[in-house]
């Protein structure tokens, strides 16, 4: 079951919904054919994160995306953005953190780094922006107002009028610091067993930290690690594919490689255990939904 995430602006007072709506931790607020009656109601329920399934005559759409306001991404102080400059000064993605914003005024992201030195980014140069929250990826644009560098370094920029938002994950995911044992099943050496932390974890699939790339996009490897349900120590070996690989930075030093993960063939066992640790996670511990 996919969702999406859903527009206010899309909600008529009183008037019938032609979907029911979710909350950001997919449980049912309002059947389809439910009636909404006044705006004062629609803003106290999109605070909590409105979706809706996708129809399965959008599914083969897949470039379709939703028009948000830059408020219904929910970030908070410290998550993971990308940031994309222009083009003469660097060719890739740069991760950067959000700080915080100021509605209809300013973003505030830290300042990017490359080859751990700062970009050296001007004011007025336009750039595009892209964070991963819950099941969904968000873009916008934005213009650099203004260039700091006290107390630190870190960015102003335009608040945007305009955010677009695209399903991108099948599954909730969780933060996990769970130390696994990897070997790249595409390389020669395949039998070598390397080491890396899963960071956070899914049904689908995972993101894992390592020293140094595991492999190129779509190695497969396989990762053995433990996790603990319902107080017992469970063993588990899994393959997955690398689908990203995220350069990470801290105070400008190198700190690893991230890899972006999916599994492949997951055994019956396997997928009733991440399903049993994640939802756990998720009624026990909601601040660890990432």
């Amino acid at each position: 079951m996919d969702f999406i995430p859903v527009d206010i602006q899309e909600i008529a007072i009183n008037a019938p919904l032609p979907w029911a709506l979710y909350g950001k931790d997919r449980s049912l607020l309002i059947g389809e054919g439910g009636v909404i009656n006044s705006q004062e109601r629609v803003e106290a329920l999109a605070r909590l994160g409105l979706f809706r399934e996708v129809d399965p005559n959008e599914k083969n759409d897949a470039a379709k995306s939703v028009a948000l306001s830059f408020s219904d991404i929910r970030l908070k102080a410290g998550d993971r953005m990308q940031i994309e400059p222009p083009a003469i000064l660097c060719q890739e993605r740069l991760p950067v953190k959000y700080i915080g914003h100021l509605k209809d005024i300013s973003v505030l992201v830290t300042l990017p780094t490359s080859n751990g030195l700062p970009l050296q980014l001007r004011e007025g140069e336009k750039i595009v922006l892209r964070a991963f929250s819950g099941q969904n990826v968000f873009g916008f644009n934005a213009t650099i107002e203004r260039v700091c560098k006290i107390p630190f370094s870190y960015l102003h920029l335009s608040y945007p009028e305009r955010v677009s938002g695209m399903v991108v994950r099948k599954s909730p995911r969780i933060k996990t610091n769970i130390i696994a044992t990897i070997q790249n099943q595409a390389q020669e050496n395949g039998s070598k067993k390397l080491s890396g932390v899963i960071k956070n974890l899914s049904t689908s699939g995972a993101g894992l930290g390592a020293r140094q790339a595991l492999g190129n996009k779509g190695d497969m490897l396989n990762l053995a690690f433990r996790v603990d349900i319902h107080n017992v120590d469970m063993y588990m070996s899994v393959n997955a594919t690398i689908l990203a690989l995220i350069p990470q930075t801290t105070n400008g030093d190198s700190d690893g490689i991230f890899h972006g993960l999916e599994f492949k063939d997951l055994n019956p066992n396997d997928c009733v255990l991440l399903q049993s640790m994640v939802y756990r996670q998720m009624v026990e511990n909601p601040d660890n939904l990432i």
